[in-house]
């Protein structure tokens, strides 16, 4: 296999920073830039079902290794030792605590919780060249970037202490419950003031898709906005009003937080058989999206929710039109998703049917030119990484996103919540790349 050239670019800016965060957009090949700068015994730390795709990549481009490279491949889940009585600690593996000539940690921003145990374990490794790999690096909000710069620069006292950096930056209160809400940027500070002080100017490498492949195909966006049934709304009304409603197979749902309520919400905002599957179909959104897929029996197509009972209810959906499918979701184990996308990939199956939060990093779907979104997840990252499953290097054909929106409804206001997000996240990544 041969490098694109912005590919030999990242492979140099690795090269010549040892300790660096390689945030190229989801589809422009991170995996390839890190295996060609990787230099001798190397560790790759990546979610558990992306370690056969790491062992493919290492195959296939055996030619442009490093002679002197040998490689490690652990999830997340196998970084961390375990205690006399069989419990996890937030210590390193024994095997693992050894000095590596290069580390790579593959969807780093895994990394935003500084108290997690793999993220505390990782954080004593003993490296002189750590790549971090992500299209996300911001997943929801700017101060999630911590745990990352602390690995740049490990021992600097800027990231000794998380409340005094996000002090330094960020505007905090104290909420009535106990702790702090983290807000803002400071009136007092600039992106740019955060990108340069925080050495994100030399330690990060960001391309956009549209800048380095101005050849790959166009993606075209389409919302389709649905009113609820009747019967749908009454019962969301319901459990918006009093916290729980009873439907007419008997079943009683609850919601009893703020959290449960919205889940409940956003699941009969899809449909009323998503939250009781006993209950008659009851959902305009299912009934657009059967529409969608009986023009597109032909065709290679990618649909995703975000709540395991949704897919389940386009499952049942597609059997009922024939249709035959390979599943993607939480229930499915590791090898039957690998499997899965196989089979997909292959053109053996026409139509994927997939929660984002199990098909949103590191595969590739590029057989599919149509994702449909039943729901949005509430991380940007999350839905922007699914499409660029279906939108990346390797696709030769124009591709449509499709996203039903049920109006009225927690739909609606996910996609302003969205684009606030969005904004959020966009004003660091847009400073750094202005400079």
């Amino acid at each position: 296999m041969d490098l694109y050239p912005f590919q030999v670019d990242g492979v140099e800016f690795l090269l010549n920073n040892p300790r660096a965060i390689l945030a190229d957009e989801p589809g422009l090949g991170k995996t390839y830039q890190a295996l060609v700068a990787a230099r001798g015994a190397t560790l790759i730390i990546a979610p558990a079902a992306f370690k056969n795709i790491w062992s493919d990549a290492i195959e296939e481009c055996q030619q442009l290794l490093d002679p002197g490279v040998s490689f490690t491949i652990v999830s997340y889940h196998q970084v961390n030792g375990k205690s006399e009585s069989g419990k996890l600690t937030d210590y390193l593996k024994p095997e693992l605590n050894k000095p590596w000539s290069t580390v790579i940690i593959d969807e780093s921003h895994h990394l935003k919780n500084r108290k997690t145990k793999w993220t505390v374990a990782i954080f004593k490794l003993k490296t002189d060249r750590l790549y971090l790999l992500t299209g996300t690096p911001i997943p929801n909000w700017s101060h999630e970037l911590y745990c990352l710069l602390r690995l740049l620069f490990p021992g600097d006292k800027r990231f000794t202490s998380y409340w005094r950096w996000v002090g330094t930056w960020f505007e905090a209160k104290d909420n009535p419950w106990g702790g702090q809400t983290i807000g803002k940027l400071r009136d007092d500070k600039t992106w740019e003031d955060f990108a340069v002080d925080n050495g994100l100017t030399t330690h990060y490498l960001r391309r956009l898709r549209d800048d380095v492949l101005p050849d790959l195909p166009p993606l075209r966006e389409q919302t389709i906005v649905v009113d609820m049934l009747p019967k749908q709304k009454a019962v969301y009304n319901r459990v918006k009003k009093s916290n729980h409603a009873i439907l007419e197979s008997g079943h009683e749902i609850l919601a009893w937080s703020t959290g449960g309520m919205y889940t409940k919400l956003h699941k009969l905002s899809t449909g009323v058989e998503v939250e009781d599957p006993s209950s008659k179909p009851c959902s305009n959104k299912l009934s657009v999206l059967r529409e969608l897929m009986s023009d597109r029996v032909s065709d290679y197509t990618l649909v995703v929710c975000r709540f395991n009972s949704s897919v389940d209810a386009v499952c049942r959906l597609m059997d009922d039109l024939g249709i035959s499918i390979v599943r993607v979701s939480g229930s499915v184990s590791d090898s039957d998703r690998e499997l899965a996308v196989s089979s997909f990939q292959a053109g053996k199956v026409g139509v994927m049917v997939a929660t984002i939060d199990t098909i949103a990093e590191g595969y590739t779907l590029t057989k599919a030119d149509c994702v449909i979104f039943v729901e949005r997840h509430p991380r940007p990252s999350k839905n922007e990484q699914t499409r660029r499953r279906i939108h990346r290097i390797g696709q030769v054909r124009p591709c449509l996103q499709i996203d039903i929106v049920t109006a009225n409804s927690v739909d609606t206001k996910l996609v302003d919540l969205l684009s606030r997000k969005t904004d959020n996240q966009m004003a660091v990544l847009g400073a750094i790349d202005l400079l």
